[in-house]
């Protein structure tokens, strides 16, 4: 993650200054700075964050994972995605190239289906931030197993001449996507993310929201950090969702090929979905790398404007 390896501080003046607060003049500021002060400055540091990220995912098309209401396995083409990522944990378990991270992949789906039931709740309630969070969760649970598919395996030539999935390239994948996966999955563990379901849209509303004990302060932030830096690229994508998912299922039918009768009528169905993955995969990429870049580009531009003097005076309540 971009502000440090995980949002885990005890307090929320410890995560602040590890976001904004630099060595020398910010620190001798802050700290002189009364309670009322920090509060504020606690309140305008969300404000300021949430509406960067509600104006960005203005502009991302989540119009399938809206469709699902809060249930993944409503999702078109769900069953690639699971499919998808089954089929890279086995090759995890198997693969000496695998990826560290594919791991991370099958515990977040797993996640997001456990607290399917929140979710749809939230959905319903209008709870945005909830909702907002479950979107890009799923998109990036969708963009990360198609970028690992296009960027890190590729299908040779077993002894009987049939495709078969391999890892190529580094063993670590590089990007924001798994790492937040990861970091979602932690709060999980933690108990992080059932205080970040608990709490209401409302709670964070105006000049209450610092006054929220400080562990669902901390669990609202870590959540909001996720989804910034995951909005922030989707920002960039040039391809729709349609396309990452159409990815899926060309990698799952060609794998599923080597089932079929008839090894030579095989071989041919496997070339010429092959050749499908391929082009897809070689634009889906593309367009992974340039967002990431141009997302975090932004990110670092946004954190410029989250200093003392830019969180001093800004007195911004609406939220959400």
């Amino acid at each position: 993650m971009l502000i440090g390896k995980e949002i885990n501080a005890n307090t929320l003046d410890v995560f602040l200054e590890r976001v904004v607060i630099k060595e020398g003049y910010d620190a001798v500021i802050f700290d002189k700075l009364n309670e009322s002060d920090k509060n504020l400055m606690k309140e305008n540091l969300l404000n300021k964050v949430i509406n960067s990220v509600k104006e960005k995912s203005l502009n991302v098309d989540y119009s399938y994972i809206n469709k699902t209401k809060g249930d993944i396995e409503r999702l078109k083409k769900f069953d690639d995605l699971e499919n998808s990522i089954a089929i890279l944990d086995d090759l995890y378990r198997t693969d000496e190239n695998a990826l560290e991270g594919i791991p991370e992949l099958k515990k977040a789906l797993s996640n997001v289906k456990y607290y399917k039931k929140d979710f749809m709740r939230a959905f319903k309630n209008d709870n945005s931030l909830i909702v907002l969070f479950y979107k890009n969760i799923v998109a990036g649970l969708i963009f990360s197993t198609s970028t690992i598919i296009a960027e890190y395996v590729e299908h040779v030539k077993d002894s009987n001449g049939m495709l078969t999935a391999k890892f190529v390239g580094d063993k670590v994948a590089k990007g924001i996507f798994l790492d937040n996966l990861k970091a979602f999955n932690n709060m999980v563990i933690k108990g992080q993310f059932e205080t970040f379901l608990k709490m209401d849209s409302d709670q964070l509303t105006g000049r209450q929201a610092t006054f929220i004990a400080s562990g669902v302060i901390l669990s609202v932030i870590a959540v909001i950090w996720i989804v910034r830096e995951l909005v922030f690229s989707f920002f960039y994508m040039r391809d729709s969702i349609s396309d990452y998912l159409l990815n899926l299922s060309y990698f799952v039918e060609l794998n599923q090929q080597k089932l079929g009768d008839g090894q030579k009528n095989v071989r041919k169905k496997q070339g010429k979905i092959a050749e499908k993955l391929v082009k897809l995969s070689d634009r889906i990429a593309v367009d992974s790398r340039i967002s990431t870049k141009r997302g975090e580009d932004d990110i670092r531009n946004s954190n410029k404007d989250l200093d003392i003097d830019n969180l001093k005076d800004l007195d911004d309540n609406n939220l959400l």
